[in-house]
């Protein structure tokens, strides 16, 4: 009975702070410590406000998160690992500029060593429309929008004619903006900002002329700070690793790829802290499960490859959040990947780079864009 005064007594005390005006994260904070160790009053709290309390709290931008900074990282290793076998090269038999012949036929030597840096900058926005959530007294809306720069590089040698090992590492940075509120009484939104690094070993195994395998395992830590009235930070550690099965074929001068992934991110919140104080009880870990399978279309020009390509994305999240805090900001599983970009190639200097565009259509409540650019030099 004692558990159940303290969850109306919280909830009351929310409820009445957003009727008068918007909820900030202090009264959402005053309210949580107010339930007294009720877990069920606690979920109720930070399901309300996701956002002023650990960075995991909110499912949709964990998994975001997830997408593109680990799963990110492993997109980018298994792009350059597959640059050691068919990206410095045109058609089989064509010439070079230099008349130098090049290409599959014509067996270049490749260089032991391969060095890489990548960058991309996603866009990422979600809208959790109006919707009920039980206790709320009213229609609510969960949005962010957020762009997340993520830089990575990394180099390989190759142990042998077909076997590539290497290291990766990657930094991180996100900034924009996020709120969670009743339709009745409407929130500022709150500023994020977030931050992480990781490292990670890889191998890259062509198979066969066509085919190519890389797979790769990854550490690291994040951090995010969301900043209104009051300053929510939580520490994160990192945890993914994925495989990737590509193939590659030539028909004149295009080359058609396909690419099969499976890639997992795990990211471990503490306590989220305010103002430097710890919320105890407010941990979450979440795990993004992804499946993408896609195809890419590239013409051969003397050096310069554009490309168009198509994938399908399918991401399963796990969470020890609560029913309640998931359901505030559930997302669409599946979603479509258009690409469009150019690759440039020189045989000469054993070098290649590329810059390229993808949206993702078709997940229910979320809208990410990505502009990314490469380059790649053998040694």
């Amino acid at each position: 009975m004692i558990k159940q005064i303290k969850f109306v007594f919280a909830v009351g005390v929310l409820v009445a702070s957003g009727a008068a005006s918007a909820t900030t994260c202090a009264n959402a904070l005053i309210s949580f410590n107010s339930c007294g160790g009720s877990a069920s009053c606690e979920a109720q709290i930070m399901g309300f406000h996701p956002e002023c309390f650990s960075s995991g709290s909110n499912t949709a931008a964990a998994g975001k998160n997830v997408q593109s900074t680990s799963l990110e990282t492993m997109l980018v290793v298994s792009a350059n690992a597959g640059n050691r076998s068919s990206a410095i090269s045109g058609p089989p038999g064509k010439t070079a500029d230099s008349g130098q012949r090049n290409g599959l036929a014509a067996g270049n030597p490749a260089g032991k060593w391969n060095g890489w840096v990548s960058v991309a900058e996603s866009d990422v926005k979600y809208d959790r429309g109006t919707f009920k959530f039980a206790g709320a007294g009213a229609d609510r809306t969960n949005k962010f929008d957020t762009r997340i720069d993520n830089f990575v590089l990394g180099g390989d040698y190759m142990w042998s004619p077909s076997l590539a090992l290497g290291l990766s590492a990657s930094f991180d940075r996100g900034r924009g903006s996020v709120s969670s509120y009743t339709i009745a009484a409407p929130d500022a939104a709150k500023s994020v900002s977030t931050s992480g690094y990781s490292y990670a070993p890889y191998f890259g195994w062509q198979i066969t002329k066509d085919w190519a395998l890389d797979g790769m395992i990854g550490w690291g830590k994040g951090k995010s700070t969301v900043t209104s009235d009051a300053t929510v930070t939580s520490d994160s550690k990192r945890f993914f690793y994925g495989t990737n099965l590509g193939y590659t074929r030539w028909y004149g001068n295009m080359q058609i790829t396909g690419k099969g992934s499976y890639l997992v991110g795990r990211e471990d919140n503490d306590d989220s802290k305010n103002n430097g104080t710890v919320t105890a009880n407010t941990k979450v870990s979440n795990e993004l499960r992804q499946l993408r399978v896609g195809a890419q279309a590239a013409f051969w020009m003397n050096g310069i490859m554009p490309y168009v390509g198509l994938a399908y994305a399918n991401n399963q999240i796990s969470s020890t959040a609560t029913a309640d805090q998931q359901d505030a900001t559930a997302m669409g599983a599946g979603a479509y990947v258009w690409s469009l970009g150019a690759n440039f190639i020189s045989v000469k200097d054993a070098m290649t780079g590329g810059i390229g565009f993808e949206q993702e259509t078709g997940r229910s409540r979320s809208k990410n864009n990505k502009l990314m650019a490469n380059i790649n030099v053998r040694f």
